[in-house]
């Protein structure tokens, strides 16, 4: 289709490079977003402490560094567990107390350096507190899949269960392994129902709709922070 300009995903692990894929890819469709935009081969970068890790952020750069190498290049949004509660982050402005917030439009200020904003569109956000959180949060029907006597965790599922791929892995019925699970389980996720649930994934919508946005009318943006 004409018009249609790459989106690269920065995951965290194995299960995250078809799982994110299937999540961002229904919400470009949700939000007419597939006649600008297409989901390239998502890249496999770590967490958070992979990235940005004795004082400076220089691995983190040089992963944007390559996607941006990718020709027809629109975007890059980049997609991390936040399960980092508690943790101190060092970074090339010293050491920080992990926000996810702030983390955020940290890691999309430094990404400036390299070409975002002038060159191609980057968001960057942190599932809370995993990404498996969503699966647990955003399926309907999860409780038909559980073992007997496993029930779904009530409450606040942004703060607890941590560990939710554990959590899957000692519940479900068949196990949980994210990369032969976890697209799957993505395709079964009710996205009104995750919107209700949780906070995390509503940042993660805003920013494919600002990616989206940016493509539609022929510019580049950083967020959080544009």
């Amino acid at each position: 289709m004409a018009g249609r300009r790459r989106l690269t995903l920065l995951v965290e692990g194995e299960g995250d490079v078809r799982g994110a894929q299937v999540l961002i890819n229904r919400l470009l469709v949700e939000h007419g977003g597939t006649s600008h935009l297409y989901t390239d081969e998502p890249m496999r970068v770590g967490d958070l402490f992979a990235l940005v890790h004795h004082g400076n952020e220089e691995v983190w750069l040089n992963r944007v560094r390559t996607v941006a190498k990718r020709r027809e290049l629109a975007g890059v949004l980049l997609l991390v567990d936040g399960d980092c509660d508690q943790k101190t982050v060092h970074t090339s402005e010293g050491k920080k107390p992990f926000c996810a917030a702030t983390m955020a439009a940290f890691l999309a200020a430094r990404a400036r350096t390299v070409g975002a904003g002038t060159r191609f569109s980057l968001t960057t956000v942190f599932a809370r507190q995993e990404y498996e959180s969503w699966l647990i949060g955003g399926i309907p029907k999860l409780s038909d899949m559980l073992k007997l006597g496993a029930a779904i965790p009530q409450g606040d599922l942004e703060s607890a269960p941590r560990g939710a791929k554990e959590w899957l892995r000692d519940n479900l019925k068949d196990g949980y392994k994210p990369t032969r699970h976890q697209a799957e389980l993505t395709r079964h996720i009710d996205l009104e129902l995750l919107r209700k649930r949780m906070r995390s994934f509503l940042r993660l919508e805003h920013a494919v709709q600002k990616l989206i946005e940016a493509a539609r009318s022929d510019r580049h943006i950083v967020s959080p922070g544009t």
